[in-house]
């Protein structure tokens, strides 16, 4: 077992998960500062990184760990589904300063919920 630790990768004592990620600098630095382990729950950013292109700078990549966790964790909370705001963009996100954030969407996600209070 103590070999395994020269060459296994984790965060907080846990295993990443098995995406690879050498194609997203975004994505391994979500993994590394996700809230709870390295897993795509609170990380997945590969596809709006290599997809969609929305994070082209290495500020913006840097600046991935902080939001993007964040707002997945208010997706949970409430319990909506993340698939439309991650995965499907808003023709109007382009538009706006940080794509990748898809604020069109968030505020979509806003209005129905405050609907239903």
């Amino acid at each position: 077992m103590e070999e395994l630790n020269k060459f296994g990768m984790e965060t907080k004592g846990l295993g990443f998960s098995t995406d690879v990620t050498k194609e997203s600098l975004a994505q391994q630095g979500g993994y590394g500062f996700a809230l709870k382990d390295p897993q795509h729950d609170e990380a997945w950013v590969i596809f709006t990184d290599q997809v969609h292109k929305e994070i082209p700078s290495f500020e913006m990549r840097a600046a991935v760990p902080k939001w993007f966790p964040l707002i997945r964790t208010w997706f949970n909370a409430v319990g909506l589904c993340k698939l439309p705001w991650t995965d499907v963009r808003h023709p109007e996100a382009a538009n706006t300063k940080n794509p990748s954030q898809n604020w069109p969407t968030l505020e979509y996600y806003l209005k129905y919920f405050n609907s239903t209070m």
